[in-house]
């Protein structure tokens, strides 16, 4: 008990760091911008074809899952902390990590409640592109 509470409180404490950091980010490219080389737009591109593979049935999942899932997994699914799964090698069907993200096991938080159910699918989703 006194892990999974330890856990928890570890969890918001990073989720409340990025979310800070994101503001930071997001305040700084507030400003205005010079002109670029090719390869300065080149790079922005690729950037926003990242970005946009976040976004999964219109919810920025990849957010989501930086927010709630990288804690243990990491931003790349590898990370495998606290006994958590390397996402790039998980043979489970959507449905199944569906059920995973929603129930939780062992020391995984359960997301129902947490997050709407079509962010849980949306998530669950996204974990398929980090197989990639």
């Amino acid at each position: 008990m006194k892990k999974i509470i330890l856990f928890s409180l570890v969890a918001l404490f990073i989720i409340s760091c990025a979310n800070n950091q994101e503001k930071k980010v997001t305040s700084s490219t507030d400003a205005p911008k010079e002109e670029s080389s090719s390869l300065d737009d080149f790079d922005s591109m690729k950037k926003e074809e990242k970005e946009k593979s976040s976004i999964v049935d219109g919810i920025n999942a990849g957010q989501l899952f930086k927010q709630s899932c990288a804690v243990c997994h990491g931003n790349d699914g590898k990370l495998g902390a606290n006994g958590s799964k390397d996402l790039t090698q998980s043979i489970l069907t959507i449905e199944e990590k569906v059920a995973m993200i929603t129930n939780g096991k062992g020391l995984m938080t359960a997301f129902e409640g947490i997050l709407t159910a079509e962010e849980i699918i949306a998530v669950a989703k996204y974990t398929e592109q980090l197989k990639s």
